[in-house]
């Protein structure tokens, strides 16, 4: 499903949203004599640096990315990484024993999770609690900046749906579809960002080209064309380039696979150390990118997907969510919708294969620096919003679609092409098998 506000956006603004709830319904968990089951033990706090903290952003995105692009071929795929960890590792806080431990070795330790707001982006984290029922203390006082509301299962879509709506302006309008039950609780978190590039592109300069979803399948799309000095790099696996924006240090990777990797056979056979050698190995140059203009939103329950990375038991009866809810039966996570949005235009944002894409930072050469490159995004690419090195992701995704010009504009001067480079997505039947776990 696609999510995002009607009309369109005015040319001097550029939007990110992204929400995810995550609901815990009660459910009693029993033993094989028909007997409440005893909770473990509590485990000891997993401990995690700092440092290895903030590189969850990339390990748990890649790892969720790559299972999630499977499961939709052809579709465009956004997520926030740290959105979901934060949701996850909120609901942590009121768990023990393996329960937490898994959560906690995925999503990382909520305390050390950075949502400080910036000037181009903020986060929020809402609890809904079931009327009559309130949270235990010490849940609580891991969330300085939480809100807290009592709702009804009735009332809880219409206010959910509300708050989501307001927090991100209008680009996610709904989150939730269906009441929650009597006895659960429900946690949504929310990022928004309105960035501007630190260069914006020039609206004269957009062209009409085609863009190739598929080889030999070309749509004309208005690409946004920019001649700057860029950090980027190249190589046989493909094309990286940084566009950065102008507030909070953030920056836009974007990586173009060869053409003959898909960016399906990319993700399953990389991740996050791959990209971050690419991202290490980039340097300035000058050079042309062509990006074209983006608006795409993205849907999905990743329940399925979570227990695949190793968050298994919070999803079960065995669930020991035992530290949220005061006098509670035991409590599991029912659900983890996550739901994005995402707009790119000139003045900013709005929010392989083969087998042989082993991606080293010495195979991203810089080349002739005095050889400006040309960079056309008209195939399926991946990209990130974050920091110059991409510790920090806030944003992440893969292009597969662009929405069709209905427009006049000029095409891309010398580019009538017949043919399209790129390879076909690998993802193959295991996509086409696991494709109703979250579809649209």
């Amino acid at each position: 499903m696609l999510s995002w506000r009607p009309g369109h956006l005015p040319s001097q603004t550029a939007v990110l949203a992204i929400s995810a709830a995550l609901a815990l319904f009660s459910g009693c968990a029993m033993n094989a004599e028909n007997k409440p089951a005893v909770a473990p033990a509590p485990a000891p706090p997993v401990e995690t640096a700092p440092q290895e903290a903030t590189l969850l952003d990339g390990r748990f995105g890649f790892d969720l990315l790559a299972r999630l692009v499977q499961a939709r071929e052809g579709d465009n795929v956004m997520i926030g990484p740290r959105n979901i960890r934060t949701a996850l590792a909120a609901a942590a806080e009121g768990a023990e024993g393996r329960t937490r431990e898994e959560i906690v070795s995925r999503a990382g330790d909520y305390g050390l999770i950075d949502n400080a707001p910036g000037a181009s982006f903020r986060n929020a984290l809402h609890i809904w609690v079931p009327q009559g029922k309130a949270l235990q203390t010490r849940f609580l006082n891991h969330f300085t900046n939480a809100r807290v509301d009592s709702t009804s299962p009735a009332d809880a879509p219409e206010l959910i749906n509300t708050y989501v709506s307001k927090q991100t302006s209008g680009k996610i309008p709904s989150i939730m579809m269906q009441p929650p039950d009597a006895t659960g609780i429900v946690l949504t978190t929310v990022f928004d960002f309105e960035g501007k590039w630190r260069y914006p592109f020039n609206p004269k300069a957009t062209t009409i080209a085609k863009f190739f979803a598929e080889p030999n399948r070309g749509t004309a799309a208005r690409f946004m064309v920019q001649k700057q000095r860029f950090r980027y790099g190249e190589s046989d696996a493909g094309q990286m380039v940084q566009l950065p924006y102008r507030d909070d240090g953030l920056t836009m990777t974007i990586f173009l696979p060869a053409h003959n990797v898909s960016t399906e056979s990319w993700l399953r056979q990389n991740g996050n150390d791959a990209w971050k050698s690419l991202v290490g190995a980039l340097d300035w140059r000058e050079g042309e990118v062509r990006l074209p203009r983006l608006r795409t939103g993205y849907t999905a329950q990743i329940a399925a997907f979570l227990s695949e990375m190793g968050i298994t038991r919070a999803f079960t009866e065995k669930a020991e969510f035992t530290g949220i809810l005061q006098d509670s039966p035991p409590l599991r996570i029912a659900s983890v919708t996550h739901k994005s949005f995402i707009a790119i235009d000139e003045q900013g944002t709005e929010a392989a294969a083969v087998t042989q894409v082993g991606i080293r930072a010495a195979a991203m050469p810089i080349g002739d620096a005095a050889a400006p490159f040309t960079m056309t995004l008209d195939r399926p690419f991946l990209l990130t919003i974050g920091d110059i090195h991409n510790d920090k992701i806030l944003f992440m995704g893969v292009v597969r679609r662009v929405a069709a010009a209905t427009d006049t504009a000029r095409p891309a001067p010398g580019k009538a092409r017949a043919g399209a480079p790129g390879a076909k997505s690998s993802a193959g039947a295991s996509a086409k098998r696991r494709g109703t776990r979250a579809k649209k």
